[in-house]
């Protein structure tokens, strides 16, 4: 088969008004972009701004402060930038900011349940603990098959 008919197919069946919105909720930037975001760089993209305004660096160190390196408020910034669609703009009057709060506290949760240190003697609450992880508590690159080696 030849690229052209895949495109088409592939057109052809993503082509609905609800699979088009997917794909604008799904969308990514340039790495290009991603790459030159900074905390507080005026040409951020304007979802960046938006969070930068929800969650500073100082907020994310005292959220996270038993993270790994890794996770730095810099690359935090490229992850959101990577998705313009996540806190993005909403012109048909619902709030951005609060829907931008919604989808941080949602992902923040997950990032404790996955990445949490889940550790009840430490010196900070549990929901303090994300982060803490790169990878999932018993995983490894060189495990095959997920959570079941079967």
């Amino acid at each position: 088969m030849m690229q052209a008919q895949l495109d088409a197919k592939e057109a052809e069946l993503t082509s609905d008004p609800l699979l088009e919105q997917v794909k604008k909720s799904i969308r990514t930037r340039d790495n290009t972009i991603v790459e030159a975001i900074m905390p507080g760089a005026s040409n951020n993209p304007e979802n960046v701004k938006r969070v930068e305004h929800l969650i500073d660096a100082h907020t994310w160190e005292y959220l996270f402060p038993k993270l790994a390196p890794e996770y730095t408020y810099r690359h935090f910034l490229q992850a959101v930038g990577k998705f313009p669609a996540f806190c993005g703009e909403y012109n048909d009057g619902r709030d951005s900011d609060a829907i931008c709060r919604k989808s941080l506290a949602t992902i923040f949760a997950h990032f404790a349940q996955e990445t949490g240190g889940h550790t009840a003697h430490w010196d900070v609450p549990e929901w303090r603990q994300a982060l803490v992880y790169v990878r999932e508590m018993g995983w490894d690159e060189n495990m095959r098959g997920g959570y079941n080696g079967e």
